[in-house]
């Protein structure tokens, strides 16, 4: 298949030719074309959203003043009769809509501004606006009286300013009310910098005026792009935020870490600027070319153009328009006070610039003049040398994009070929790349830019997120207004967002997404918005995945389908409907709408083959696939459903990837998964894991080898290799070497910043295990079983999750077990128990582990009652409800019926009722059934059985009696095992054998001698 020119698949997108200027708009009856912004005089009604309905900005099809009565009612979004009646519309636009209104309630006028478009950026800076104007308390700065919302649109009420903006008001202003209102103006600015916001959008359209007695009262007015210091910034560095005209050097370059007090003051010297000339001190034919200005000219002094300005406030002025904010006024205040000097004839602070600074500036702007000079001071040689030099790094970097391009084609060439090893040519690739990156390491600064964002979309192509992101940072470091790097970086960042997310679920998934807000996704969005409609790279496929990372599904999943219309060779477009439709689907089983996130999983399996149909060689779309076939075999082992064709099935896309790529870590990743999670399911049954545990523990350790930094890879074998050490307690042998192997490696895990909680996790359950088998050999789990709640504890405080709860929860029951039976209190481990189980259920009420655990401890509990003498109704009833809920939503799952007998006992026990007795043996017979090879069932049937002979005098059940005959052999090392077989010999009358096997009990578990007692072994 042929390839387009900088074609790139699998997370990389095509390159593109730099960024054109915007056409210059046609002309107008205020500029005469040529000049951007004379056809456009306050930009900043379209940085707000709003036009004024008088016919001063654009025409949006908004109503004048004036509407009629039912029309007006009409729009206006709250109830008529209320407290709030409309008058009039005073200005609309496509954002919003503002209402000059009459407030019964206080019997007063007041302007209420609605938000009309719900778009998250949109309705932020909303609220931006509202949080930033009730911080600030000032006569000069308008007030917010409420906030609320109307039917979803939310809204400001805020006094009704009956006047000119200062724009429309100019002309009418003498000298000493202009100097007076900017007075006022930099007053209020003060105000707001002494409660931490910079305005960064002060502007004439933002200065309203209300004549009053003497003179006007401005208002300043529209926060909505304030900045608060004292928080940590939404803005990212680089993000251009402002009204073109006003913005200070420091914005026009994108330097949001710049902005501060200084950057309003600026904006008021363009502000008395204006206001004396008529004409802001900047302006450009496109909009680039305006920000070029304002960053690299110098302003015509104002005396020049209007020849009145006194001397005096021409230096307030050009001192407020200095490039470097360390040489402006220090404050608004001081740009006021200069201002009240002058009107009170006073002498100014400010002075002119010395002969020798205006020199350094006359050279820094005429650069042949500063080069000629160069060169005269400073040698020829060095000067042409330095010219030579620059231009060959500029020629490395185009040459270096070149050889990128071709290298994209290469790999877009590979991975459509029909389906084979490409491992070899993958990995000639990345040979040749890392040795691009050398040569770009030893290039000067003006090679970074270019052969940085060359680099970074090699590695994007390969799906080398983290080393494409390295490169692609620096690209933007190097070119901060690059959009083509925006997007490329925006992309990788929202790649590594949803990879990040990976096989979480409910609340685990809900903590991870916010973790990765300051990091992933919050800059993801900022670059993808930054680059939208700048960068000429793909920009339906970009448009869908920041809608992905945004939540917007039904948008992705649009995007995602333009995208596949546009590029229909590309798998990327598909992989995103992919991607959105797996979100979906993890979205309705979180909310318990089962059969809707099947479908949304089975289209999400057409949109992957798709994928899979266009990079026949790629392991993405197949790794893809083997993360939704573990989810679905999930979802069947969840059922008891699932058989080894279901295992099968799930494991064909990830041998299918490493066919084609050997080094695909994610690939093995998801083959550790499946192995271990068929391994548990064969624990539950009663069969031997090995062979699957092996096959985990291979590849994890492979998967580890090719990302060692991945701690989602530790945690993983950290758990298989607590599965070795399970299925090594259920052989009788010693876990601690699998144990202790895998606590050294977590130790080492935790050395890096990610998934501590998880890390902590598994090292907490490992603990627990060791308290289980202390437990198993008669020895007291109380120091293991502390250290695992400690860690545990620390996960849960990191990160709530049901996981953390449970794992905790039955440590502590180990430990009532051990009290129990050595006749300790219980009741202390068994509350914590509790609490630990009710917090895992109020996070996530659908736990099958959360129910089961709160259950079964309940169960400990009301044993304990019931031995003595103590009633145990509540107990055995909220256990009968969390027993009720798991069989609601798991029909047949063997644990919960067994839970289900025992609850049925102990009400037996409870209330002397035998038919009770009789249907909890009925009950764990079932249990049994649905578990044949599960011997923990079978030795509990035994157990129940022996209870309702001892407590309640029925025979002893003949088929739980050869289930635990049975079991017991199986298990010759199990004390509490055979502890219970030697009760059912005594009980069959065979008391010699009876005491042989409560003997060996004993040997092999001493802490069962109160319990041998109780049962007549002793």
């Amino acid at each position: 298949m042929a390839c387009a020119p900088g074609a790139t698949i699998l997370g990389a997108i095509p390159m593109a030719d730099p960024i054109q200027d915007p056409p210059t708009p046609p002309s107008g009856s205020r500029g005469t074309g040529a000049d951007w912004t004379a056809a456009h005089p306050d930009p900043g009604d379209e940085a707000t959203g709003y036009w004024r309905a008088d016919g001063s900005g654009r025409d949006s099809g908004a109503p004048a003043p004036g509407l009629g009565r039912e029309e007006l009612l009409a729009r206006f979004p709250l109830r008529e009769g209320g407290r709030y009646e409309a008058l009039e519309v005073v200005g609309e636009g496509g954002m919003g809509v503002v209402y000059r209104a009459f407030d019964r309630q206080l019997q007063r006028t007041v302007a209420l501004k609605f938000l009309k478009r719900l778009e998250p950026e949109d309705t932020e800076r909303f609220l931006q606006e509202a949080r930033a104007q009730a911080q600030v308390e000032h006569p000069n700065v308008c007030h917010i009286f409420e906030a609320g919302e109307a039917h979803g649109h939310p809204y400001l009420v805020m006094p009704f300013v009956d006047g000119p903006t200062l724009r429309e008001a100019r002309d009418r202003l003498d000298l000493r009310a202009k100097v007076e209102i900017l007075l006022q103006t930099a007053e209020a600015l003060h105000a707001c910098h002494r409660a931490g916001i910079v305005h960064r959008d002060v502007k004439p359209g933002n200065v309203m005026l209300q004549k009053e007695e003497g003179g006007w009262h401005p208002y300043l007015m529209d926060f909505g792009v304030a900045r608060d210091l004292d928080s940590a910034s939404r803005t990212h560095t680089h993000a251009i935020m402002g009204t073109p005209m006003y913005l200070s050097p420091e914005q026009a370059l994108g330097r949001a870490d710049k902005v501060d007090r200084r950057s309003d003051v600026y904006a008021l010297g363009t502000l008395l600027y204006e206001c004396l000339t008529g004409v802001p001190p900047f302006r450009g034919e496109t909009p680039l070319a305006l920000l070029r200005s304002i960053a690299e000219d110098e302003p015509v002094p104002p005396a020049r153009l209007a020849p009145e300005v006194p001397r005096d406030l021409q230096t307030i002025i050009l001192k407020a328009l200095e490039k470097d904010p360390a040489r402006r006024y220090d404050s608004a205040r001081a740009f006021g006070e200069d201002l009240r000097r002058f009107l009170d004839g006073d002498p100014i602070l400010a002075r002119r610039p010395s002969l020798a600074y205006r020199s350094g500036k006359l050279l820094r702007k005429n650069r042949l003049v500063a080069a000629l000079l160069a060169f005269l001071l400073l040698a020829a040689a060095y000067g042409l040398s330095s010219t030579l030099l620059a231009r060959s790094q500029v020629r490395f970097a185009q040459q270096l994009a070149q050889e990128v391009e071709r290298l994209d084609s290469r790999i877009f060439q590979v991975r459509s070929l029909p389906r084979h090893d490409a491992s070899r040519e993958l990995r000639d690739l990345r040979a040749e790349l890392a040795r691009l990156q050398a040569e770009t390491e030893r290039q000067g600064r003006w090679a970074q830019g270019p052969a940085r964002l060359a680099l970074g979309r090699g590695y994007l192509a390969l799906g080398d997120l983290e080393k494409a992101r390295t490169q692609l940072e620096a690209a933007r470091k190097a070119a901060p207004r690059d959009p083509d790097a925006a997007q490329a970086l925006g992309t990788t960042l929202a790649r590594l967002y949803v990879t990040e997310l990976e096989g979480l679920h409910g609340q685990a998934l809900e903590e991870r997404r916010r973790d990765l807000e300051p990091t992933l996704r919050g800059p993801a969005l900022a670059l993808l918005r930054e680059a939208k409609g700048r960068s000429l790279e793909g920009s339906a496929y970009a448009e869908g995945l920041l809608a992905l990372v945004q939540g917007r599904f039904a948008e992705a999943l649009q995007k995602a389908g333009e995208a596949q219309a546009r590029q229909p060779w590309f798998p990327e477009p598909w992989l995103l409907e992919a991607e959105t439709r797996k979100e979906m689907a993890m979205d309705l089983l979180a909310a318990g709408r089962r059969e809707e996130a099947l479908a949304q999983l089975a289209l999400e399996g057409a949109s992957l083959m798709a994928a899979q149909d266009r990079a026949r060689s790629a392991p993405e779309p197949l790794v893809e696939e083997a993360q939704r076939r573990f989810v679905l075999l999930g979802l069947k082992l969840d059922q008891g459903q699932a058989t080894s064709a279901d295992r099968d099935w799930a494991l064909q896309p990830v041998q299918e990837a490493l066919a084609v790529d050997p080094d695909s870590w994610r690939a093995r990743s998801f083959s550790t998964a499946i192995h271990r999670r068929w391994a548990t399911h064969l624990l539950n049954r009663g069969e031997d894991p090995s062979a699957e545990l092996d096959a985990a523990a291979s590849d994890a350790e492979a998967a580890l080898k090719l990302r060692p930094s991945e701690a989602a890879l530790w945690v993983n074998w950290a758990t298989v290799l607590r599965n070795r050490a399970e299925r090594e307690m259920a052989r009788g042998r010693d876990p601690e070497p699998f144990l202790a192997r895998a606590e050294t490696g977590l130790q080492r895990a935790l050395q890096q910043p990610r998934l501590h909680d998880y890390l902590l996790d598994a090292l907490g359950n490992l603990h627990a295990l060791r308290g289980e088998r202390l437990l198993q050999t008669g020895r007291d789990p109380a120091v293991e079983v502390s250290a695992a709640a400690d860690l545990l504890e620390t996960a849960s405080a990191l990160r709530p999750w049901v996981g953390h709860d449970f794992s905790e929860g039955a440590a502590y029951q180990t430990l009532a077990q051990y009290q129990a039976w050595t006749g300790a209190d219980p009741r202390l481990a068994l509350a914590e128990a509790l609490r630990c189980h009710r917090k895992g259920l109020a996070l996530q009420p659908s736990s099958l582990q959360a129910q089961l655990g709160l259950a079964t401890t309940l169960l400990d509990r009301a044993a304990v009652d019931l031995d003595q003498g103590r009633g145990a109704t509540t107990d055995l009833a909220e256990a009968r409800k969390a027993i009720g809920g798991a069989l609601a939503s798991r029909p047949g799952q063997a644990e919960a019926l067994a839970a289900s007998a025992r609850e049925h006992l102990l009400s037996a026990r409870a209330t002397r009722d035998t038919s009770l007795a009789r249907q909890a043996l009925a009950l764990q017979a079932q249990a049994v059934a649905a578990a044949p090879r599960n011997l923990n069932l079978q030795v509990a049937w035994g157990a129940l059985a022996l209870e309702a002979t001892r407590e309640l005098r029925l025979p002893l059940d003949r088929g739980a009696a050869a289930a635990l005959r049975a079991a017991a052999a199986a298990r010759p090392w199990d004390g509490w095992a055979q502890l219970l077989d030697a009760e059912r010999l005594r009980r069959t009358g065979r008391p010699d054998e009876a005491r042989a096997r409560a003997a060996t009990a004993l040997r092999l578990n001493p802490a069962l001698r109160r319990e041998a007692a109780r049962r007549g072994l002793a």
